[in-house]
């Protein structure tokens, strides 16, 4: 049997070696790509639309004075 170093086929360990590199390789290129398009805006969740955002804020706002609310009768129970 002639070794891969001088002109014989890859087998075994050799072919264990070419296949994990090229699985790296194919994974840097995948990650390299999932990571540019999430950095360019291309994120699998929209933006929320302006109406959403104000009703939120309208939401939130509301809890806040019911918690200054409470905050203030737990004072004037004291």
């Amino acid at each position: 049997m002639v070794p891969a170093a001088f002109g014989g086929f890859p087998g075994g360990i050799e072919l264990v070696v070419i296949f994990l590199i090229l699985a790296l390789l194919t994974a840097v290129v995948v990650v390299l790509l999932v990571g540019g398009k999430r950095f360019l805006g291309g994120g699998a969740t929209p933006e929320p639309r302006r109406g959403d955002l104000e009703a939120r804020v309208a939401e939130l706002e509301d809890e806040v004075a019911e918690l200054r609310r409470a905050v203030r009768d737990r004072r004037d129970d004291r």
